[in-house]
């Protein structure tokens, strides 16, 4: 399939009317929670560290014939999607439109800073994009990068507060705000992907042992955010290493990638299982 396959979401008609409303039967309204809990889509998380391979193995999740909404919060999705899978069937949408620092002049000398009113415009027109998305007008949603959707929701929060961008503050409930705003597109993505959803992290070192201050040990930890985590039903941590294999009878030391399932709620896809997926893309292994 041509490149035209993946489309930038500035360059392709946006559908923004808003869905009609269903029409309710009384045999609907009697739905139980459990019921209604079993249309949102699932929540795969994918973490690593940087330059891991987490955008490439996220799309690998995906098969050619899934219609994929990509957001995109640093600017090198629609990259590894034209680079990689120009047969995937791929919208991308930038979530970034208004630049996320703005110059400061000062007579000390000017400055960067974080714009939290862009923070805001962005965040603002992502959420009005979702919400007007049609059900199941695509099978997976994914979020490329959900560590820097925190940052614009903190600038979002901010600008609601009237706040600037590191005005410290004393009431606390100001960061329920931001942890709304984050936790309301997830949902609102489970609510319009037919199949699931996917989004990206980086992967954080805790301490577990000090030894006069100073760190000794420590174990690594994808890097939530928030409580969106706590909706996920798969955790797929991307890695690399050297792997030393015989070739012609010389031995050779070649760059494999590994996913591992850190943890996972369903029956399927057993925690702790390690496929080697290098050359290869995620599906093959985990059907979702």
């Amino acid at each position: 399939m041509p490149w035209g396959a993946i489309k930038s979401e500035q360059s392709a008609k946006v559908e923004s009317a808003q869905p009609k409303q269903a029409e309710t039967s009384p045999a609907t309204q009697n739905v139980s929670a459990e019921q209604q809990e079993q249309e949102y889509a699932k929540i795969i998380s994918v973490f690593g560290y940087k330059g891991a391979g987490k955008t490439y193995n996220s799309f690998g999740l995906c098969r050619p014939d899934q219609r994929i909404l990509a957001i995109s919060f640093d600017g090198v999705t629609e990259i590894i999607a034209r680079e990689f899978y120009p047969d995937y069937k791929i919208t991308v949408y930038n979530a970034v439109k208004y630049p996320r620092y703005e110059w400061v002049d000062s007579p000390e000398g000017g400055y960067w800073v974080e714009s939290v009113e862009a923070g805001y415009k962005n965040l603002d027109e992502l959420s009005t994009y979702l919400k007007n998305l049609k059900p199941k007008e695509f099978d997976v949603i994914f979020f490329d990068g959900l560590n820097f959707a925190e940052k614009l929701a903190e600038a979002y929060m901010r600008y609601k507060k009237g706040l600037k961008y590191d005005e410290k503050f004393a009431d606390l409930n100001n960061w329920k705000l931001r942890n709304s705003q984050l936790n309301g597109i997830i949902l609102e993505a489970q609510r319009k992907a037919k199949d699931f959803v996917i989004y990206t992290v980086y992967i954080e070192e805790h301490p577990t042992a000090r030894d006069a201050g100073q760190v000794v040990s420590s174990i690594e930890m994808p890097n939530y955010v928030k409580d969106v985590t706590a909706l996920a039903v798969v955790e797929i941590k991307i890695d690399s290493k050297d792997v030393q294999t015989k070739a012609q009878g010389a031995t050779i030391s070649q760059r494999h990638f590994f996913a591992t399932i850190w943890s996972s709620k369903l029956k399927a896809i057993p925690t702790g299982a390690v496929y080697d997926i290098t050359n290869k893309r995620l599906f093959e292994f985990i059907k979702l």
